[in-house]
């Protein structure tokens, strides 16, 4: 079965699934949150099987929505507001 996969090093979440039975290991998923696991979703890209699993595939983008929300500027980000503080000093 070919998955959908961008970065194959476990950072997008491109590649997510919500595994319904089954187990995964995935020490390198690092664009999931340890809630995100917990819940039992995986980034296929870096996942190694323990068993036969049942996975269903996520809609582009769902998982990173739950995770972080729409949008980081949803959190009123000041665009080059790091920059000025540089030029400040």
């Amino acid at each position: 079965m070919e998955m959908p996969a961008q970065c194959r090093n476990g950072c997008c979440t491109t590649c997510a699934v919500k595994v319904n039975s089954g187990e995964v290991h995935q020490p390198e998923a690092l664009g999931l949150l340890k809630e995100m696991k917990e819940k039992g979703y995986a980034l296929m890209c870096v996942s190694y099987p323990r068993s036969d699993i049942d996975a269903t595939t996520q809609d582009e983008d769902e998982v990173y929505v739950k995770q972080f929300g729409a949008s980081f500027e949803s959190g009123g980000v000041v665009t080059g507001a790091i920059l000025d503080a540089l030029e400040d000093d």
